[in-house]
């Protein structure tokens, strides 16, 4: 209710339109999960869902946080959310449509973040945070297909599971594990271990101008697992051509599309990382192993039960500019106190303060007024192809400052000369949001912009 009075305190009422009675100005707020009316009088002027839907639209005048889809929304003044201080490290809809423009505009999508140039100690608030995201060391997608045109199976299951994901191995069925960022390593854990036999492990090396596989190469790896015989880990350094790409041809179609694995943003043309584990039986007879856990490379490891370790990125120990510090460059690190091998590992996350066990987001760094255009651009194309007036940014406070970090070491901020866990920081990056919602504010015309 809080918001909603905000939010109404804002708005002109020369942009609403009349609506039916009893309609005075009113609002929905949170609109959603339409279901038939159960009373019978009732039902008999408001059959089904749709039809309590259609009747929300025509008795109110604007609606906050809810979705009517396109039509609906151009009809009732429809004010969605935003969340211009976070970016997800699991992509959904938007931090793909900001990738893909970023790579079209020839921008680096890590620029869009905030990061510590030194390794930086957490205390954790809450341990559930993030504990089933990448941030904890689960892949964005795992799954197994039938051959390599497959849809895919999706690995969903808690671990330890008890999956024969090499099953179909004769028809060319493999297990594919995906983040939106590159990776060093996996690490294995069998339910059954495999007989005599070869695992290739490989990655997507090239791409055509839809971002589609169009070639799969051999990755050089260090195999730990003895080709699946036992648990392990599998690690190799990243090459220079993996690309970003999608595995789907956009079709939807379970059989002959390519893999997708339930996942609708990789079927809707999504692009990711991925690797695929192929496993050839040295004979027919062989036993085919079982999987029973993936894990990622732990780079925000625990430093105890109530502390977390973010390493710091500095350019200079990537000596090669490859985006990645090597086996041989962390034996001559020039900052020894920056110990990320990836610059996204170094990422500015709350961790221990975000929302739940599904939250894995970092700040976005609004500093950068070439940033706040892209993420203004994204949400003005957003509004135009859902119907949107305007938008609302939610949970504002959680930005930066003394009450999103509690840091008990590190703490430097690359992208500013204030520590993360400071009043000065704070003051700097809500100055730097009040610009952005100034920008959009302008750019799409619409005094339906808000903060909570």
């Amino acid at each position: 209710m809080k918001t909603s009075i905000l939010l109404l305190a804002i708005v002109s009422s020369a942009q609403l339109h009349a609506q039916t009675y009893p309609s005075t100005s009113a609002s929905w707020v949170l609109p959603g999960g339409w279901e038939a009316p159960s009373d019978p009088q009732t039902a008999n002027e408001i059959a089904d869902a749709d039809a309590v839907k259609a009747w929300e639209i025509s008795h109110a005048d604007i609606a906050f946080g809810g979705d009517y889809g396109p039509d609906g929304n151009t009809r009732i003044a429809t004010i969605g959310y935003m969340y211009n201080q976070i970016l997800n490290f699991e992509p959904n809809a938007r931090e793909w449509r900001i990738r893909k423009n970023a790579l079209m505009s020839g921008l680096d999508y890590e620029d869009f973040f905030l990061h510590f140039s030194t390794d930086t100690t957490l205390q954790i608030a809450n341990s559930t945070d993030s504990q089933d995201t990448p941030f904890s060391r689960h892949p964005d997608v795992m799954g197994y297909t039938a051959n390599p045109e497959h849809g895919g199976y999706s690995i969903y299951q808690k671990a330890p599971f008890d999956i024969a994901a090499w099953q179909h191995h004769a028809n060319g069925g493999a297990l594919y594990i995906l983040l939106f960022e590159r990776f060093d390593e996996i690490g294995l854990s069998l339910a059954q271990n495999a007989g005599a036999g070869q695992l290739h492990v490989e990655y997507p090396s090239a791409i055509n101008a839809s971002g589609e596989v169009t070639a799969w190469s051999s990755l050089n790896v260090s195999d730990a697992t003895m080709n699946l015989m036992q648990d392990g880990i599998v690690s190799w350094t990243p090459p220079a051509d993996w690309q970003l790409a999608a595995l789907h041809d956009g079709s939807g179609a379970s059989f002959g599309g390519g893999p997708y694995f339930a996942q609708s943003l990789l079927r809707d043309g999504g692009r990711m990382y991925a690797v695929r584990l192929r496993w050839v039986p040295a004979t027919a007879t062989e036993q085919e192993p079982h999987l029973a856990d993936v894990k990622l490379r732990d780079w925000m490891p625990y430093t105890n039960s109530a502390a977390r370790l973010i390493p710091g990125w500095d350019t200079r120990n990537d000596k090669n500019n490859d985006g990645y510090v090597d086996d041989q460059e962390r034996q001559t690190l020039v900052n020894p106190s920056a110990n990320a091998r990836f610059r996204y590992e170094a990422r500015v996350s709350p961790l221990g303060s975000m929302w739940s066990a599904q939250s894995s987001w970092s700040v976005s760094n609004l500093f950068s007024p070439q940033v706040r255009q892209q993420l203004v651009a994204d949400l003005v194309q957003d509004w135009s192809v859902r119907g949107l007036r305007g938008a609302y940014n939610d949970d504002l406070f959680k930005t930066v400052g003394a009450s999103q970090f509690q840091v008990l070491s590190g703490g430097a901020v690359a992208e500013s000369s204030h520590a993360i866990d400071s009043a000065a920081i704070e003051s700097e990056y809500i100055s730097a949001f009040a610009s952005l919602l100034d920008q959009l504010q302008q750019t799409s015309g619409s005094n339906m912009v808000a903060a909570n």
